[in-house]
């Protein structure tokens, strides 16, 4: 019963760190991050400022056009969703986390897992506080900050997946007993995870690339720059994502035809290699300008989903060593 209670509470944890993912990944594109300049509060109010009129007089600048200050109003409200929905996770994370208290002797590793995502949680809005917060009247948003605290949620995507298929596994601890898979699907499960890794790494090269130039660009100006001045490594993002799918579809080949499969780990796979297939069509079209930009959101999350896929498939192959 603990067990059962324990899963469903980190499976609502899950959801939220997902919806934050995706929320965070809007607040970027959208450029919202600074429209809060203070943390915890946002223009020195609890609340979003409603109105133009709203926003104290020290936050406005000689330069800000009534068009500016509008945007202002419009990127609090989003940047302030994305820490109320931080705040839930939370919450949520150290509800989990108290859930595991009672595995500290029975099943250490679940109470290690959720002392450690609730670390990484912890971290990650401490982070986020110190890039939205001012310093002597300056913003300190920079790019590489932002990938940061982006490489910590990834972390915590990994650690709160691992220990939620771990406690699911603990109460169906027979789900893969009639199970039995190849060698070579334990390693291309693994050489998969990695290069989803180096794809959040290159992809977040690319933002920062992206970011770094100046913001009156249309995007495919600032597109058609990075690919015209980046050399080889505009190369790199695109092999990555096809080497990917393609040990998936080799993956697929064991799962199907060489080993005894479940039919979880089957329709994962299927699910990844849709997954990959759709991520690898939206990079290429925000790559040659063909879809809109706000669809790196979406490349994003994709990438964060997969991972989470991959953690869960290992985590079952694993089991029968």
């Amino acid at each position: 019963m603990e067990l059962k209670s324990f899963y469903k509470a980190s499976i609502v944890t899950i959801v939220l760190l997902y919806i934050l993912i995706l929320v965070g990944g809007f607040v970027r594109i959208t450029e919202s991050g600074d429209d809060c300049p203070d943390w915890p509060k946002c223009y020195g109010s609890w609340t979003p400022p409603l109105e133009i009129e709203d926003i104290p007089d020290k936050y406005i600048s000689d330069e800000d056009t009534i068009i500016d200050l509008q945007e202002k109003v419009y990127g609090s409200w989003i940047e302030y969703f994305n820490r109320i929905v931080g705040v839930i996770l939370g919450i949520s994370m150290l509800f989990t986390f108290f859930k595991s208290i009672p595995f500290f002797k029975k099943n250490h590793s679940l109470f290690i897992g959720s002392l450690t995502s609730l670390l990484f949680v912890i971290i990650a809005g401490w982070f986020g506080g110190q890039i939205a917060d001012n310093i002597d009247g300056e913003n300190v948003i920079y790019q590489h900050s932002v990938s940061i605290h982006l490489y910590i949620a990834i972390l915590t995507v990994i650690s709160l997946v691992y220990t939620t298929n771990k406690s699911f596994l603990l109460m169906h601890p027979n789900s893969e007993s009639n199970s039995e898979y190849s060698n070579a699907s334990k390693y291309l499960l693994y050489a998969i995870l990695v290069l989803n890794l180096f794809l959040v790494l290159s992809g977040s090269f690319i933002r920062t690339f992206l970011d770094d130039l100046d913001p009156d660009l249309l995007y495919g100006e600032r597109m058609e720059k990075y690919i015209f001045t980046t050399g080889f490594i505009k190369y790199l993002h695109p092999m990555l994502g096809f080497s990917m799918i393609a040990l998936c579809g080799i993956l697929w080949n064991h799962i199907i035809n060489i080993s005894q499969s479940s039919k979880i780990v089957k329709s994962f796979v299927k699910i990844s290699l849709i997954l990959i297939g759709g991520q690898i069509l939206i990079g290429e079209g925000l790559r040659f300008n063909m879809i809109h930009e706000s669809f790196r959101l979406y490349h994003l999350w994709l990438s964060t989903v997969i991972l989470g896929i991959f953690i869960m498939l290992i985590q079952r192959i694993q089991i029968k060593k």
